[in-house]
């Protein structure tokens, strides 16, 4: 569990040093000081682990950075031509050409990292835009997917989550020790196409569709497939016989 802390530490660290006073995310830290405009794979990435941070610990605020997040690099990144993403923002310093870099290589590059956030966050939320901008994006890797995969192996692993089928689970409930007992359930075993969501009260502020989920003193687990929800579990046993079927 020592882990979890360290992510925490992390991503507060880069909240509270490296995004400016406008949202504008940094690229660069030293002396206390902190500079340069992030490029793409900065936004991509960072947003990647804050949803990782979310699905680990529940902190609501891990998700709404990574949506606002997600937001400004729709702003600044979005090549609305070609459906993929720059690598430099429209904000940086004008070049006579702004590269789209997609190709996996020793690190996957920031579209095929953006194609997976996308996919994640529709499902997380419902909203249909992320839905709409995953497809953009995966039309973009059409050609590259269809000539040579073996390049793209992160676009990959996005496409076949986008394309699911994927469970999506939430916990309505305040989060506390019997959330922990669920969080055991839920995360011994490698669920690739699992998204969690905590819903303790304050998550319909920024996601309309938690409005709908009681919230009571005992936590409830809910799972949804294909949008539709089964009935709720308040026991991690319940849960893990639900997750089994």
């Amino acid at each position: 569990m020592e882990l979890l802390p360290a992510a925490e530490k992390a991503a507060n660290f880069i909240r509270s040093n490296l995004i400016d006073s406008s949202g504008r995310l940094l690229a660069n830290y030293r002396d206390g000081e902190a500079g340069y405009p992030g490029y793409l794979d900065d936004y991509a990435f960072f947003i990647y682990g804050l949803l990782e941070l979310y699905t680990a610990c529940g902190i609501p605020e891990y998700l709404k950075l990574a949506v606002d997040l997600q937001e400004e690099q729709e702003r600044l990144f979005s090549d609305d031509t070609s459906g993929g993403y720059y690598f430099t923002g429209n904000d940086a310093e004008k070049l006579l050409f702004r590269p789209q870099e997609i190709y996996d290589g020793a690190m996957p590059s920031g579209n095929s990292i953006s194609f997976y956030n996308l996919a994640r966050l529709w499902r997380l939320t419902g909203e249909q835009k992320y839905q709409e901008r995953a497809a953009k994006l995966g039309d973009f890797f059409r050609p590259s997917l269809e000539d040579y995969p073996p390049g793209y192996t992160a676009a990959l692993q996005a496409l076949q989550f986008y394309l699911g089928p994927v469970d999506e689970l939430v916990l309505s409930g305040p989060l506390t020790g019997k959330t922990n007992d669920m969080q055991a359930v839920i995360f011994e075993d490698f669920r690739p196409f699992l998204v969690v969501a905590y819903n303790e009260g304050t998550l319909e502020k920024f996601i309309p569709k938690f409005a709908g989920y009681p919230i009571a003193e005992k936590v409830a687990a809910y799972l949804c497939r294909d949008f539709a929800c089964q009935e709720p579990v308040d026991s991690p046993q319940k849960l893990k016989e639900l997750l089994d079927r």
